[in-house]
């Protein structure tokens, strides 16, 4: 058997796992004092390599000027960057420094064992996360010098580990809150396959979130009862608090408010426990456990519409759950906050609701996930028709924006033959993997922003429910819409939306490519067709390929 990892990059701790004799996950030891996790704190300094974990946390609050913490928070922000030492430091850079470090850490142990290093991973992420926060993974994997085996999403992983330890014919849910993300997924396992219903989240709701709230009654305590202006001034407005937030000191306060939370929800814990923090000045602050868990119910709140939001989405009757659902499962560490599932409890009445394995489920899963990809899965074809739903006869004649130069027109008609699809379903062949194969879909759509008439539409190529590895070709749909047009533009837009097309102005979208165009160097009468194949990977990467005539471009999203 290769070996290989299995790795929980998480927004406050990583994981790393490995598989042992009888596909048995095990989690390394390779945080202080023997435990799983390390702190995903990477300290930059000076002329000196850098420091990953918990020294790196605990630099935080004399040097946090040189430290990166949360970055998977900025992984999907284009612009963020630190410049430290003159050095320009980016998500990616952060990421694989954090990888780096606990693959290091965990080639140790095996060396201890007499056994070789290993550089073959799979890397969780969440279900959520769009192209950009794809590619920048992939990058820091291989900025960290590993080989990537692939993508998995936090959630799939979390039902793997779960699976295994399950009998079949099962609908469930895992939810999953992490330090910095939120995922929520409807699966079922049935007929030695795992299914993914439906899937929601938020990649800004987790654990840091209410370390965040401990920061702001500290400073509105200073603000009412020490009559701070510099107190009032940060807590003026949300914009002015998250400015604050990524702060040094901001980021200082952040990191010693995990221990008070912590605490906080520990039930044989006082009602109140003191908060002591530097702000111009060494001070003390109670916080007291009645008011943080009244000030932070809209938290638990937002994750319980989306579970909402994910039921409903898989067309099961929100008033039948405990005869639908067979079990909650409860992941990730910030799970572990009495008050959650206290509010879950309370709001769906599920036969078992209950915690697996919240701290390492999501790093076993990945391990074994990593076990089913090397070992015994292969990919096969199988052609699938367009469902009722996905009939297109009726859809609006479409043209992407007018540009100086050119544009795309539909056609107004599109026969419904004329849309092939090709799904691939990876099966197992042999070996102990437990499904013949996992049906993952996409966590966002995908679409070409096109011209209809007057209005600029934006027209879905991948659905939010496709799945994660797909191909489609899509013909009869576009045509030229100039006399004479010698280039075609391409304007991708990533999006949440699952309708076949939305108004590009009524629904919040990325643009996810950047002055893609296909010289033609002759030109083209105006109704030419245009044929497209798209082709997403199992890592989510998605590729496009455009043919006008005998002219042809092939395009990855970057």
């Amino acid at each position: 058997m290769k070996n290989f990892y299995g790795i929980d990059l998480g927004t406050t701790n990583s994981l790393i796992s490995t598989i042992v004799q009888d596909n048995i996950p095990i989690v390394f030891q390779i945080g202080r004092q023997e435990s799983f996790a390390i702190p995903s704190v990477v300290y930059y300094p000076k002329d000196k390599e850098p420091i990953v974990g918990q020294l790196a946390r605990n630099m935080l609050a004399m040097n946090p000027e040189r430290c990166i913490q949360h970055i998977k928070r900025e992984i999907g922000n284009e612009t963020y960057e630190r410049i430290i030492d003159g050095s320009k430091i980016t998500p990616e850079i952060v990421l694989s420094d954090i990888l780096h470090d606990i693959v290091k850490r965990a080639n140790k142990k095996r060396e201890e064992q007499g056994l070789p290093p290993v550089y073959d991973v799979v890397v969780s992420i969440p279900a959520k996360y769009g192209d950009l926060e794809r590619k920048r993974t992939i990058k820091a994997v291989e900025i960290a010098g590993l080989k990537l085996i692939g993508l998995v999403h936090e959630p799939t992983a979390a039902a793997i580990n779960f699976g295994l330890q399950r009998e079949d014919n099962k609908t469930f849910i895992v939810y999953d809150l992490g330090g910095g993300t939120f995922d929520v997924n409807i699966m079922r396992i049935k007929s030695n396959e795992l299914q993914i219903l439906s899937k929601c989240g938020d990649l800004h709701c987790g654990g840091i979130d209410w370390d965040a709230e401990i920061v702001r009654m500290a400073i509105a305590s200073l603000a009412n009862e020490n009559k701070l202006p510099v107190a009032r001034d940060i807590l003026r407005n949300n914009e002015t608090f998250q400015q604050f937030l990524q702060s040094n000191e901001g980021q200082a306060m952040l990191a010693l408010a995990e221990e008070v939370k912590i605490n906080l929800c520990d039930e044989q814990c006082p009602e109140d426990y003191d908060f002591t923090f530097t702000f111009g000045e060494t001070r003390t602050i109670k916080i007291f456990r009645d008011q943080f868990f009244n000030n932070t119910s809209h938290l638990i709140s937002k994750t319980i519409n989306k579970m909402i939001e994910a039921i409903e989405e898989a067309n099961i009757p929100i008033n039948n759950i405990e005869h639908e659902i067979d079990e909650i499962i409860m992941v990730g560490g910030a799970s572990y906050m009495s008050q959650v599932e206290t509010a879950i409890r309370n709001r769906f009445k599920v036969r078992n609701i209950h915690r697996q394995e919240p701290g390492l489920a999501i790093a076993k899963g990945a391990a074994l996930y990593a076990n089913m990809r090397d070992r015994s899965w292969a990919n096969t074809v199988r052609e699938t028709k367009c469902s009722e739903n996905d009939d297109t006869s009726d859809v609006i004649p479409v043209t992407l924006p007018e540009t100086p130069s050119t544009s795309i027109l539909s056609t107004p008609h599109i026969p419904e033959d004329r849309i092939e699809t090709a799904r691939n379903i990876e099966t197992q062949k042999e070996g102990n993997a437990p499904w013949v194969h996992i049906h993952e879909i996409g966590g966002r759509s995908y679409g070409i922003v096109a011209r209809d008439g007057k209005c600029m539409v934006i027209y879905n190529i991948i659905k939010m429910n496709d799945d994660i590895e797909i191909t489609k070709e899509i013909k009869g749909i576009f045509v030229t819409n100039r006399a004479n047009q010698k280039e075609i533009d391409l304007d991708v837009r990533e999006y949440d939306s699952n309708a076949e097309i939305v108004d590009l102005y009524s629904i919040k979208s990325k643009r996810i490519t950047h002055n893609i165009r296909m010289p033609i160097n002759t030109d083209i009468p105006i109704g030419t067709p245009v044929n497209l194949k798209v082709k997403r990977d199992r890592n989510g990467v998605i590729y496009i390929s455009v043919s006008c005539m005998s002219h042809q471009i092939d395009i990855e999203l970057k």
